[in-house]
């Protein structure tokens, strides 16, 4: 199994912070690759594909924004997965060490094992790849090797090796980019008030919804399988998981 992942509403002003995954057998993902390099030969269109571009692009930039949505509809089995926490909840100072970074980091080890719970057998979890769009650390982080622990704590909790877990340039993989997309369309949906609403983001996000049949602001049941959003509510007795 190939897991993506992501975050989005980490600037201050933000009140949710959204960490999303998107799960896809390995057998697949070249499959889906495949698509997406025709649907890029076709169109012409070779740039990274990112959330944060949608606000300013052009429609016909839009409607390969749509089809490369449809590719992952498209007879390709594929699982979209997200927690959402709301950041008042959280005690930066007392539980995280004053770092959004490392709450990051918490929340993919939280978001990782309660779907490999979840939904995987124990062979399947095994062979889990995942990847994180790439950021760049801050000191504290490498010299307390937190993405490393990160890794161990998840392997603990799964009582198995993880096969591969590591950062990855998106630019290099069509399924951190979509990850992204429905990462970013999900935070601006949780975060962003009507009034500052624009028209293009409002479009996507919309056919996100329509494709997914699921809103994007709003909780899903715990036993929905392909698509997933878990809102976080801390434990009244202490926050210390990772």
């Amino acid at each position: 199994m190939f897991v993506a992942c992501d975050e989005s509403g980490i600037q201050a002003s933000d009140k949710y912070l959204v960490i999303g995954s998107v799960w896809m057998s390995k057998s697949k993902l070249s499959e889906f690759e495949k698509k997406v390099t025709t649907l890029r030969l076709n169109s012409k269109c070779w740039g990274e594909i990112k959330w944060n571009k949608v606000r300013s692009m052009s429609n016909d930039m839009l409607s390969f924004y749509k089809f490369f949505i449809d590719l992952a509809f498209d007879d390709i089995p594929v699982c979209f997965r997200f927690v959402v926490v709301e950041k008042s909840l959280l005690n930066l100072k007392k539980y995280h060490e004053n770092s959004i970074e490392l709450v990051r980091l918490k929340f993919l080890h939280l978001l990782i094992s309660r779907y490999a719970d979840k939904f995987l057998d124990g062979k399947t979890k095994k062979g889990l790849h995942i990847v994180i769009d790439e950021f760049e650390e801050s000191r504290q982080a490498k010299e307390e090797h937190w993405q490393q622990k990160t890794r161990k704590y998840t392997e603990s909790h799964l009582e198995c090796p993880i096969e591969h877990m590591q950062p990855c340039n998106s630019h290099i993989c069509s399924l951190v980019q979509l990850c992204d997309l429905f990462t970013g369309a999900t935070s601006y949906s949780w975060n962003t008030p009507e009034s500052k609403r624009r028209l293009q983001k409002n479009e996507l996000a919309n056919y996100i919804e329509r494709k997914t049949g699921k809103k994007l602001d709003s909780v899903t049941l715990p036993t929905e399988k392909e698509f997933n959003m878990w809102r976080w509510k801390p434990s009244p007795f202490k926050q210390t998981f990772l």
